[in-house]
């Protein structure tokens, strides 16, 4: 049972202990690249959303937009502090 330790430490230490073969570290690879590209593409698509949902930034407001008229007077829609 000694050597059996002795063995296994040896090869802990070595670095060759429970280490994956060629084809499991191939899969591993094609799993992580598979991965990045799903997170690229969620990634790409919530800022696809974020920029529908700010567009109307981009476009110039039209004349009277933001005004409102009360009692023959134009209001704007966010009023000026009268001091």
């Amino acid at each position: 049972m000694v050597m059996a330790e002795n063995r296994h430490t040896s090869l802990v230490r070595m670095g060759k202990w429970n280490v994956p073969s060629k084809e499991q570290r191939e899969i591993q690879a094609l799993i992580t690249k598979l991965e990045k590209i799903t997170n690229k593409n969620k990634n790409e698509q919530g800022k696809n959303k974020r920029n529908k949902r700010f567009e109307w930034t981009k476009v110039a407001p039209k004349d009277g937009v933001n005004t409102k008229e009360k009692n023959g007077k134009i209001a704007l829609s966010h009023p000026q502090p009268n001091f």
